[in-house]
């Protein structure tokens, strides 16, 4: 089994490495507040709590970078930018928060597995990316499958976003 997990999941991360047009419009976006008076939030539903992990205690943290919590939620100003984890566009918790984040004019980025357009975590985010990561990786005898990387791309897309904006930063 894991040798069918690790080829899959290959070619996941593949996947999502090819939506870097994507990531450089995350990066844009999220930069805006670096360059002016703002902070970026991290901000993960359910599984992908480990992103918000990663962005308060990760090695390579940044002062300015900050995770996204219901007690700094009020403080966010439109100088700030967002960027939204979830496993799907139509999670409960994420799509409350970005109808939070829009009533507070606070511009962000949404990552997750698509499921509608009309998902307020998809139609009212500034930039989506899907990371196509919504089955299991490894089938069973019965069909069903098992082995959900999202934690894992979810991960892999925030270094790739997180990366382009340390890319874009050196060149301001």
């Amino acid at each position: 089994m894991i040798p069918i997990f690790t080829t899959q999941l290959m070619g996941r991360v593949k996947a999502v490495r090819e939506k870097e047009e994507e990531f450089e419009d995350a990066a844009r976006l999220l930069a805006q507040a670096l360059v002016g008076e703002g902070t970026i939030y991290v901000y993960g539903c359910r599984e992908l709590r480990g992103v918000t992990a990663e962005a308060e205690y990760g090695t390579d943290r940044d002062e300015r970078i900050k995770p996204l919590t219901q007690d700094n939620l009020s403080e966010l100003t439109p100088a700030d930018r967002v960027l939204l984890f979830a496993p799907f566009t139509n999670d409960g918790e994420a799509c409350r928060m970005a109808t939070k984040l829009h009533i507070q004019g606070v511009p962000f980025a949404s990552v997750s597995n698509f499921h509608d357009e009309q998902d307020a975590s998809f139609s009212l985010a500034d930039i989506h990316i899907d990371f196509e990561s919504d089955i299991g990786l490894v089938p069973d005898e019965e069909g069903n499958r098992s082995g959900y990387p999202t934690s894992i791309i979810g991960l892999y897309t925030y270094f790739c976003i997180m990366l382009t904006v340390k890319e874009i930063m050196s060149e301001y």
